[in-house]
């Protein structure tokens, strides 16, 4: 028999068939986790997992496994001395399970139900497989739909029953395993019931060995490529077009998931590019059912899918992928429980627009496909992709086929379609304002003051945290802590209170380590020094979101374009935290450090900082006293050891006059 397609996998009408299954890394962990916890002891598993991850796909490949018809999983361990396994296949109803089992397993219907008289039915059973070495596979999926009918219809009796089963199958004795699937925590389904019932069915749960199921959106890629390459092929990719897209991607740093990015990888998912691919099985794992609807698409003949859609020799590239999930998935990504709603509202939007502007046909098919491409991408592509002139201009030319994407960008800037975001390097779609915002941008200059106080104006962007030197403070048992100062010129203030010493972050253009060694003369404080080399291009950069704020300030009303200066803020800020804090720890020259000497500090990371602060306090602080007692250095004791301190040092007093 040959193997077919389902989109959906029922255990007991497919025991017999052969189905097309690719097991996963996930699957294969499960499948170990089964067996090792079986060799323990553990003999009832609960399999939970997101809906449509396949579950029901892996009890049936692990039928296949256990019965010998196929090696899906790798079983070189084995279930100690069993021969073969004897599979009693149920499906989740809202029914009683154990009226379920009593009409599976007694055959008298005029006989007792009672939860010992179907165990002693399913213990007879086993006895007889025991005799010939088979073991007995107890396999529910959908449990859920049992375990909703218990809570709300009989939760006593139904939950007595369940533990009396898991507790007559969990004995090491017996060869016999339970294996359920869930699409939630078991205990979801107790909501509704009293305390008491609550910790009852924490009770049934605790029988239940539990094991996770959702694959992660890397093994959806992973299984598109293992299937596409064992189907048929008429055409192969070319090695050349193959290398420079791939090469474009990664340029790009356009690629979204973490594992699988290779050249190798890339050949194996033809006809579908790279980028189109990763694209897709995020897509499916969002609006679809992950790996049943990633099935659908490269097995079932789906309108614009796969097969109706892909040209001899031609990629199946982002267009493609945006006609099929806009078809396929039109009600979910047109509602607003979509939480891509607006981006994709937007997609369409620009694609009713360009037809009034684009006349020649080659030229409109080029410029829809573009559209979908940079709009996929502003949902999927990762925060830091650069879908640049030379990117698009590679993609088309290599997955989309066409000659050039140049001329037809360029019209899209002109008629405001597209718009290129310079301090990201990426074309976005472009949702319609009148304001020019790098021209507003550029004219705000003339409008806000020039930056002077540098550091007053950081302290609107950052609140350090006191810092704790550990080294010292361990080692002496004195907590020592340094405050973080901002400042444009040297720090002269001593530590007081509880604060020990200083870091002093320094922003002048003209402060040098000769100047700044002279200034500090023979102090012998606790004061790390740090000057920014960089503080230049920080007051800039100050005065760049200055002029941001204001135009934002003065367009509020365009929701559009607040929405880009947000955006552009968004950037300017973070760029800004990069340059003040990520340059902290970082040995890149951007910060040269100075203490009480001629000799520049170093350190590397975040622990060789707080070393050094350690160090300072060790050689500002060196007469402090070795304290065991970590209660002894507290700044404010709690009230009890307040009032017996009190007391022990007047009794102390008064013996001491005592003793004159």
């Amino acid at each position: 028999m040959a193997k077919s397609y389902s989109p959906s996998v029922n255990i007991v009408r497919d025991a017999k068939q052969k189905l097309s299954y690719l097991p996963t890394q996930n699957a294969q962990r499960v499948f170990g986790q089964i067996v090792d916890n079986y060799l323990s002891g553990v003999h009832c598993f609960n399999i939970v997992g997101a809906y449509g991850t396949g579950k029901s796909a892996f009890l049936w490949a692990f039928q296949q496994t256990l019965k010998k018809k196929h090696e899906y999983f790798k079983t070189e361990v084995g279930f100690k001395k069993v021969k073969s396994f004897r599979f009693e296949r149920f499906i989740g109803q809202y029914a009683s399970l154990k009226e379920t089992f009593a009409r599976h397993f007694i055959n008298d219907g005029n006989a007792e139900t009672t939860t010992e008289y179907i165990l002693l039915a399913i213990e007879l059973q086993y006895r007889e497989l025991a005799k010939k070495g088979t073991a007995l596979v107890l396999l529910i999926d959908e449990f859920g739909k049992f375990l909703e009918y218990a809570a709300k219809e009989s939760p006593e009796d139904e939950l007595y029953f369940i533990q009396e089963l898991a507790e007559y199958i969990n004995d090491p004795s017996r060869d016999i395993m339970l294996v359920t699937t869930v699409h939630q925590d078991l205990s979801a389904y107790a909501v509704s019931l009293g305390r008491t019932q609550r910790q009852e069915w924490e009770k049934v749960k605790g029988r239940l060995k539990e094991l996770t199921f959702n694959e992660p959106v890397e093994q959806l890629l992973m299984l598109a490529a293992q299937q596409l390459a064992s189907l048929p092929r008429s055409t192969v990719a070319n090695p050349t077009t193959n290398a420079r897209l791939f090469e474009a991607i990664e340029k790009a740093q356009a690629f979204p998931l973490r594992d699988y990015f290779t050249l190798e990888m890339q050949q194996q998912l033809w006809p579908l590019d790279l980028l189109a691919a990763a694209v897709l099985v995020q897509a499916l794992q969002r609006y679809g059912q992950n790996e049943r609807s990633l099935f659908s698409f490269l097995q079932s003949n789906d309108y614009l899918g796969l097969e109706q859609q892909a040209v001899q020799g031609t990629y199946y590239h982002m267009s493609l992928v945006y006609d099929y999930l806009s078809f396929h998935y039109y009600s979910l990504l047109t509602s607003r429980y979509n939480p891509h709603f607006a981006q994709w509202a937007i997609i369409r939007s620009t694609l009713d627009q360009i037809e009034k502007y684009l006349e020649e046909a080659t030229d409109l098919e080029t410029a829809k496909q573009l559209i979908k491409t940079i709009g996929l991408l502003s949902i999927f592509a990762p925060a830091g992709a650069e879908i640049s002139n030379e990117f698009l201009e590679v993609y088309t030319q290599t997955s989309l086929g066409q000659s050039t994407a140049a001329p037809i960008l360029k019209l899209l800037q002109q008629h405001k379609i597209v718009r290129f975001v310079p301090h990201k390097n990426s074309f976005i779609l472009f949702e319609g304002t009148d304001l020019d915002i790098e021209v507003a941008i550029d004219e705000a200059g003339s409008l806000v003051e020039q930056v002077t106080d540098v550091a007053k104006r950081l302290r609107e962007f950052f609140t350090f945290p006191y810092i704790a030197a550990k080294q010292v403070s361990f080692e002496r048992g004195t907590p020592r802590i340094f405050e973080v100062q901002m400042t444009d010129d040297v720090l002269l203030v001593e530590p007081r209170g509880e604060v020990d010493g200083f870091v002093n972050l320094i922003f002048s253009d003209t402060l040098t380590i000769d100047k700044l060694q002279q200034t500090v003369g023979s102090r012998n404080e606790a004061v790390l020094y740090g000057i920014y080399q960089r503080s230049g291009d920080i007051k800039k950069l100050i005065r760049e979101i200055d002029k941001v704020r204001k135009v934002r300030e003065e367009n509020l009303n365009d929701k559009v374009a607040r929405r880009e200066l947000n955006s552009i803020l968004e950037h300017q800020e973070a760029l800004l935290r990069h340059y003040v804090i990520d340059s902290l720890y970082a040995q890149d020259g951007a910060i040269a450090w100075f203490f009480n000497g001629p000799v520049p500090v170093n350190f590397l990371g975040r622990r060789s900082f707080n070393r050094c602060l350690s160090a300072i306090a060790s050689y500002v602080y060196p007469s402090t006293p070795v304290y065991r007692s970590e209660l002894v250095n507290k700044t404010k004791l709690s009230s009890p050891i307040q009032t017996a301190r009190k007391n022990f040092m007047r009794a102390l007093f008064e013996k001491w006059q005592q003793s004159d």
